[in-house]
């Protein structure tokens, strides 16, 4: 995907589903998940999972997924949280930004990672294309 169609797409609806290409994806993904599977806490979620589990940490920092950001963003890009689950949330719609975002606002990216198959019967990420042309919701 040519860098102006990437940005043109992500302006328009908020999101990219880019192919991270991995070779033996899934064992990288197996090996993640047994990493984690003792550790969840009652929330069915690790924040941080990085630091638990190398994989984890492979995919935070995978060049491919920061140098589409940086050029989103146009400027570098760095993870600074990892956060896992081990069953979808189920969560209502809501906003991320409310929770956390960067400063100067709006250079915050959520990157989603499948470690599995995902159906509507999973739990799987829910997002509403153009809902990031919409106002911030902040707690102030």
């Amino acid at each position: 995907m040519a860098a102006r169609s990437i940005i043109d797409e992500f302006n328009s609806t908020g999101y990219l589903i880019i192919d991270l290409d991995i070779p033996n994806f899934a064992e990288l993904a197996e090996g993640v998940i047994s990493d984690l599977a003792p550790v969840y806490d009652h929330n069915n979620r690790i924040e941080n999972a990085w630091r638990r589990s190398p994989g984890a940490r492979y995919l935070a920092v995978l060049p491919k997924i920061l140098n589409v950001l940086e050029e989103l963003y146009g400027r570098p890009a760095f993870p600074f949280q990892t956060l896992n689950f081990n069953k979808g949330t189920e969560q209502a719609a809501h906003s991320d930004t409310i929770h956390f975002d960067s400063k100067p606002a709006g250079f915050m990216a959520g990157v989603w990672v499948a470690l599995e198959d995902i159906d509507a019967g999973n739990g799987p990420l829910r997002y509403y294309p153009g809902s990031q042309l919409l106002p911030q919701l902040t707690l102030k």
